[in-house]
């Protein structure tokens, strides 16, 4: 009997570690709310969709319009321009953060589609409270072509796990991204090509920049703190994030408690 106490508890010490992270979705915006035409910056972005919503807001130059066909079937994407222009989700609170930190980690889900960047065009760009950034560049093809983008950090040259993967101009591509500790994993369409290690970036995540020197079209943009799994990325690349449930930390434990029961009822039976 001692020995099965002892293993329970070790279940329930395994069930710790695992869930000391808070997933949760902080910020979800599907851009349904964008009028389609001329500028839309406020109908598009002043709703977060998320259950748990972080408290960060947008800020925009001029010349953000709709674009009339999304992801997924959706009405709308969020079209940016490019030409200096750029959507930034902005944090705020103590260190300006968005709600999320490097230490428990942040996933970062969104299709886009490229709408014309020249080569060496800026895509995205994550900043930090330590000064840090990590920020994908379209680093082949041009502004009548699709090309490659690659991944880099403030102080590492191109990560090259990622180094050559496109993302078209016609349809969008789903691109997921996990960062916790120094790694940083990126995923296109559910098929994992980054997972990079030693990555410098510390601190707490306090905005995200959307086309800082690029032209694209966002959709599905969701942010979540803690790490996702490869089958909630799998999903995500097929379906809206309203449609996607994190399983609560209390839900992860409950199911090794399961285990540790059953554990104790057949140890009973084999007595």
């Amino acid at each position: 009997m001692k020995k099965t106490l002892l293993s329970i508890s070790a279940l329930f010490a395994l069930s710790a570690g695992i869930v000391q992270a808070d997933t949760s979705l902080r910020y979800h915006y599907d851009f349904e709310k964008i009028s389609g035409t001329g500028s839309g910056t406020a109908a598009a972005v002043n709703y977060n969709l998320a259950e748990n919503p972080g408290t960060g807001m947008w800020t925009a130059s001029s010349g953000w319009v709709g674009w009339s066909s999304g992801a997924l079937g959706s009405n709308f994407a969020f079209n940016c321009p490019g030409g200096g222009a750029k959507l930034t989700l902005q944090g705020s609170g103590p260190n300006n953060s968005l709600g999320v930190n490097t230490t428990d980690g942040f996933s970062l889900s969104f299709f886009v589609k490229d709408n014309g960047s020249a080569q060496y065009a800026n895509m995205f760009q994550l900043n930090s409270s330590n000064g840090n950034r990590i920020f994908s560049q379209k680093d082949s093809g041009s502004a009548t072509a699709s090309g490659s983008w690659q991944f880099y950090s403030g102080t590492q040259s191109g990560l090259d796990g990622w180094k050559g993967t496109t993302v078209p101009m016609t349809g969008f591509a789903h691109i997921a991204l996990t960062f916790q500790n120094g790694t940083l994993q990126v995923y296109r369409d559910g098929t994992q090509f980054l997972n990079a290690t030693g990555v410098n970036f510390s601190g707490e995540l306090t905005s995200i920049a959307l086309t800082p020197g690029g032209t694209a079209a966002f959709d599905e943009f969701a942010l979540y703190s803690g790490v996702l799994n490869q089958e909630e990325i799998t999903y995500l690349a097929s379906h809206p994030a309203k449609d996607f449930t994190v399983p609560e930390p209390a839900t992860a434990t409950l199911g090794l408690a399961g285990l540790a029961l059953l554990a104790l009822r057949r140890r009973r039976r084999a007595a």
